[in-house]
């Protein structure tokens, strides 16, 4: 399964919260959701606490190490702009807030191959954002993940489950209704 995909490490990371999306699909702005009582960003923020975090949005949240995109071209060129303008080396852990359920132990896992990127699948389809990348990938000129990253390493849900982690890790909630019809009710 994962094993023979790369080397493996301990590795450390930053983690860079994607808070800056339109929301179109959703109908109100994601990361402001509350699910059970909690924003998507409040979870995400909580699960990562005692890292280093940074949330990169289009507007004042409020958030400490917060990082205001003025560019507004999408998730990828703002996390160029976050990296480049804020010499950021290392891996960073991306997730955007439409994945409210990731966990530190998926950022741990992705983050201790010895690649360029590690993306997991979900229905065989990367999650761009959802994944662990080396910062000098993140560089000028690129427009977009798939653009920039040259060989990632894409993890199944099933190669995943190998390493303890739940499929629910990989929900993407793009409308209030997928939060209805998913397994995610009793979290």
């Amino acid at each position: 399964m994962g094993r023979e995909k790369g080397s493996r490490s301990s590795s450390s990371y930053k983690v860079v919260i994607l808070a800056g999306g339109r929301s179109r699909r959703f109908g109100v702005d994601k990361c402001s959701f509350e699910w059970n009582g909690r924003s998507f960003l409040d979870r995400l923020l909580e699960e990562f606490t005692g890292l280093e975090v940074f949330v990169i949005t289009d507007r004042p949240r409020r958030y400490p190490n917060e990082i205001l995109d003025k560019t507004l071209k999408g998730p990828f060129v703002a996390l160029n702009e976050f990296v480049k303008g804020n010499a950021i080396s290392g891996k960073l852990f991306v997730v955007g807030c439409d994945h409210p359920f990731a966990t530190r132990k998926l950022a741990e896992v992705l983050c201790s191959f010895e690649r360029e990127a590690v993306v997991p699948l979900k229905a065989g389809k990367p999650q761009y954002s959802l994944a662990c990348y080396k910062s000098d990938v993140i560089r000028e000129g690129c427009t977009s993940f798939r653009e920039c990253i040259k060989s990632p390493l894409f993890l199944s849900p099933r190669e995943l489950i190998y390493y303890g982690i739940h499929e629910i890790v990989l929900f993407s909630a793009n409308s209030p209704k997928d939060l209805i019809l998913s397994p995610t009710r009793s979290l």
